[in-house]
């Protein structure tokens, strides 16, 4: 293009549109155009149903009688068009009859002639250019919207390359007008305008181009004004960027004045050109901020490199930051205060560009702000380690008024905290952290205020490691298996309600904190902040002293379950009411219950009582293990103390309530646990009542996954450990066992121990046959041995003396290791002694054939 330049304007003018002219439109070439183009639309459709369907056959050749009816007319319509255009008559007759061609050939017809007089202006045009090329473009613009849909017409696709290259031909205008104003403001104070009054003139005849650009668009308006904001703030990277005199935070007010004078010298003179929906002053203080920010940035960076150790310029730094996000906020209220008048006075049909300020000044400050973090870390580990002190000086003395001193320095006497507070550090804490945050949100909601949240993180986190350090440590060394035991008074007592109290506060309070955290953060780093794990510390925390608090009331019953173990189950006549130790310990545990509801809401007090209850069964449980020769009447009275405590627990949150309070609704989840671990029990005390004789049978049927150890520990409260009824089948299996080991080959010691480890998985048949040649019982006679009713007296509790004597079961048990040895086909200097010195039994038989007699209840 050649361009020229018009005495009375500064508009460059083009010559010439590079763009191809629209072709002449003939209207039987163009409605033959329409339906060559149906005609291909149809074959490319024919084609594609060809190829997809497959299977419905009737389907298909309905569609495609279809298609070809639509084929063989439009061949017909393109005959007759053709007979049409050699009859000038016909034609005028045809154009008239077809009334929608007809209206969409004029309406083509009227865009060609409009975007042909827009070229001619945008190339000649003089007088009131802008109005005049603004109207035109459109016009031209609302003439093509009907003719979108046929864009790859060539006619069409032609018309819209034609319009693309003037719009591209009036950017290249405006862009180089808006140039042509220049620098408003200079590197000086004075920000001094142009030069002169050709200048001013030209600035007014400019006062039409906005409607050229409102009707090039939004996009091309804010690449507008990006451009010109560019432009205007070349002075001030001369003046301001890092290197130079005014590069220090001493002049963060001179560079203030600079930007407010540059809005002062656009409002003055381009207030005709710049429209208030453009966002003109919102573009050029992003470009300020932009600029601004790397030269905070470097000045920032230097600082850092001269001095690693910034503590000492952590004020200095915090007043620019201070003094910059001040006057970030006084000029976004004073642009939304324009906008908002500017928007009420624009007509409601003018387009609005809605822009945010996406940039801040502030956010170079972040990087560098670690030693405010660390301030205001070290400020919250001073606080908490006072007021943590003086609470381990008086572990329940009340919040502030503990905390302080008096004029006299003393430190007044504690006052007992209120049942269900929290310890006062947790509120200082949470007061701190939210003070924190809030002066934290006036410097940045951006990596400096992760920075301090990753810090609370750290503080919550030892914070209930703390707490849970403050109980009590274990009286002595726990036993394998078993939780430890814990001796805790009144006092420890309600140290730990406090903690759980403290925790519960915790657990309600971290996830407000962390809400509003994530409300106040900048949107891109809401997913870095996450508190799940300091509340899970806290849960954890508040699990742990519920067990030391169980386990500490549970140590209370201590003395009523050792006299429960002292009590001679085997002499009692007959079952009465629940026993006096049982009464003792629902008393004692009344009293611990109704001090703790006092202290914590009703849900955690409810935990507590679960776990006191199982914590208090299974000890109960342990004990009634540990118990000897209980004869049924014993069993009986157990079970009677069980149905007592079980009676108690279920009802024991409500224990005693103030008169007027509401009864607790007891959990499922309480019942559930005391009455599983009440069933375990009563399982082994149903087998303690039993009889010998349905011992293994009833076993089986109550305890259906019961081991052997769990029937030697129910025979060790009979009295009668390990004497079981055997099924003489069980030594035929014996028999054939030791046989086919006998057929592999030489037996050794080793093949022993593996025959008897064999042996002890062939079933309870087996393993109780096994006990029996163990124990001697196999080989006992009545005749020979006087074994007359030794299980009955012990049961009895009396009668000890008339059992076997120790030497006889010395005797029986060499019995018993003869008949092993013959059984299994070896000899030993053990076997070969023992016959030597031992009586055969009667009849000469040997001893492998010695039938088991059936032992007295």
């Amino acid at each position: 293009s050649i361009y020229a330049m018009n005495t009375t304007t500064i508009v460059p003018k083009a010559t010439k549109i590079d763009a191809p002219n629209p072709p002449e439109i003939n209207p039987i070439d163009f409605i033959k155009q329409v339906v060559e183009n149906i005609n291909a639309q149809l074959l490319s459709i024919d084609k594609e149903i060809g190829d997809a369907s497959q299977g419905d056959t009737s389907y298909v050749k309905a569609l495609y009688d279809s298609i070809h009816e639509m084929k063989s007319r439009a061949e017909q319509a393109d005959m007759i068009l053709t007979q049409v255009q050699t009859d000038p008559v016909k034609l005028e007759f045809s154009i008239a009859r077809i009334e929608g061609p007809s209206e969409t050939y004029a309406k083509m017809r009227s865009l060609v002639d409009s975007v042909t007089e827009l070229e001619k202006e945008v190339i000649e045009g003089d007088y009131d250019y802008f109005r005049v090329v603004a109207d035109l473009l459109v016009e031209v613009q609302e003439k093509q919207l009907p003719f979108e849909p046929y864009a790859a017409l060539p006619q069409i696709s032609a018309i819209k390359v034609k319009v693309a290259a003037i719009e591209t031909e009036l950017r290249r205008q405006v862009q180089w007008s808006f140039r042509e104003i220049g620098q408003l403001a200079s590197g000086d104070k004075e920000s001094i305008v142009g030069a002169g009054s050709q200048r001013s003139n030209d600035l007014q005849f400019l006062d039409q181009i906005y409607l050229v650009v409102n009707a090039l668009g939004t996009h091309f308006t804010n690449d507008l004004m990006e451009r010109f904001a560019q432009l205007q703030l070349i002075p001030y990277e001369k003046k301001f960027k890092f290197g130079t005199n005014y590069a220090g935070f001493e002049y963060l007010d001179e560079r203030y004045a600079w930007f407010k004078n540059l809005l002062s010298v656009v409002d003055s003179k381009l207030s005709g050109v710049l429209q208030p929906h453009w966002r003109a002053h919102t573009h050029l203080f992003t470009e300020f901020s932009r600029r601004t920010k790397k030269h905070i940035s470097d000045l920032l960076a230097q600082t850092e490199r001269e001095n690693p150790e910034a503590n000492a310029h952590v004020a200095n730094i915090l007043k620019a930051l201070k003094s910059i996000l001040a006057f970030e906020a006084e000029i976004n209220a004073s642009f939304t205060v324009k906008s908002r008048s500017q928007d009420v006075l624009e007509s409601p049909s003018s387009t609005i560009s809605s822009f945010e300020i996406t940039e801040s000044i502030g956010e170079a400050f972040d990087p560098y702000l670690g030693p405010y973090v660390q301030l205001e870390r070290e400020g919250l580990e001073k606080l908490m380690e006072s007021v943590m002190n003086a609470e381990d000086l008086h572990p329940n003395a009340s919040n502030s008024s503990t905390l302080n001193t008096s004029q006299d320095g003393d430190t007044p006497p504690p006052v007992v905290l209120k049942p269900g507070e929290p310890y006062e550090s947790s509120r200082k804490m949470f007061e701190y952290i939210k003070g924190s945050l809030k002066r934290c949100t006036i410097y940045s909601t951006g990596l400096t205020f992760l920075s301090l949240s990753k810090e609370f993180r750290i503080c919550l986190q030892q914070y209930a490691e703390s707490l849970k350090f403050r109980c009590p440590s274990p009286s002595g060394t726990a036993k394998a298996g078993k939780a430890p035991i814990y001796n805790i008074n009144k006092q420890i007592e309600a140290t730990l309600c406090s903690i759980i109290c403290t925790g519960e506060y915790c657990i309600e309070t971290v996830p407000q904190l962390e809400n509003m955290m994530k409300q106040r953060i900048h949107p891109t780093l809401t997913n870095e902040v996450d508190f799940s794990a300091q509340t899970d510390s806290f849960m954890d925390m508040v699990s742990f002293t519920m067990g030391v608090l169980a386990s500490g009331e549970v140590f209370r019953l201590d003395e009523d379950l050792t006299a429960m173990k002292k009590i001679n189950w085997s002499v009692l006549e007959d079952v009465g009411d629940v026993s006096g130790y049982a009464k003792h310990m629902m008393k004692i545990l009344t009293d611990g219950v109704c001090r703790i509801r006092k202290t914590m809401s009703t849900a955690y007090f409810q935990n507590v009582c679960s776990k006191l209850a199982a914590t208090f069964l299974d000890e109960y449980l342990d004990n009634i293990w540990q118990l000897r020769r209980v004869s049924k009447t014993g069993g009986g009275q157990l079970l009677m103390d069980l149905n007592g405590i079980k009676e108690y627990l279920l009802k024991m949150p409500n224990v005693k309530l103030p008169e007027g309070s509401d009864a607790i609704n007891i959990s499922l989840a309480y019942n559930s646990v005391v009455k599983s671990k009440c069933k375990k029990i009563e399982v082994v005390l149903k087998l303690v009542c039993t009889e010998d004789a349905m011992m293994e049978e009833t076993f089986g049927m109550l305890w259906p996954d019961g081991t052997t150890a769990d029937m030697d520990a129910v025979l060790s409260i009979k009295g009668n450990r390990g004497i079981l009824p055997i099924n003489p089948a069980s030594l035929v299996q014996v028999k054939d066992v030791v046989n086919a080991t006998k057929q592999t080959g030489k037996m050794t010691k080793g093949a022993v121990t593996d025959i008897t480890s064999g042996l002890i998985k062939v079933g309870d048949n087996v393993k109780n046959a096994m006990g029996d040649l163990l124990s001697g019982n196999l080989f006992q006679d009545d005749s020979s041995h006087g074994h007359n009713g030794g299980n009955n007296g012990a049961n009895n509790g009396a009668g000890h003396s008339h059992g076997v004597s120790s030497s006889k079961a010395v005797d029986d048990l060499k019995h018993a290791m003869v008949g092993l040895n013959a059984a299994f086909g070896f000899k030993s200097s053990v076997s070969s002694a023992t016959a030597s010195k031992e009586p055969r039994p009667p009849g000469g038989g040997s001893a492998t054939k010695a039938v088991p007699t059936k032992r007295s209840n």
